[in-house]
């Protein structure tokens, strides 16, 4: 099987254009404050969400960006709870999750 011939060139382009990858960045990890400051790339121009969950599963914070810029930097909220939550980062296409260690 051909796949070059069956794909065709624009889709090895967007392959390429892809593999730069969703990179997120905690900026301080644990964390003592009520919120993490986070750092995107590799979203421009796709909606972005990002979501704080505990490990339960519950939604502890929720932000969602229409058209990511080159890097986008959020606040999110953490909560006043000691333990551990997971910060997924979004597109349509990618998904990045971190775990983030609250302390008191």
């Amino acid at each position: 099987f051909n796949f070059g011939a069956y794909c065709g060139g624009r889709a090895r382009e967007v392959a390429s254009e892809l593999g730069s990858g969703l990179q997120v960045s905690m900026l301080g990890n644990p964390v003592a404050a009520d919120w993490v400051e986070v750092e995107v790339k590799g979203a421009q121009g796709q909606p972005l969400k990002l979501q704080l969950t505990n490990t339960l599963g519950e939604v502890s914070s929720q932000q969602m960006v229409e058209v990511a810029g080159t890097v986008e930097r959020h606040k999110i909220g953490v909560g006043r709870l000691p333990g551990v939550y997971f910060l997924q980062v979004m597109t349509p296409a990618q998904n990045k999750t971190i775990k983030v260690i609250r302390q008191q």
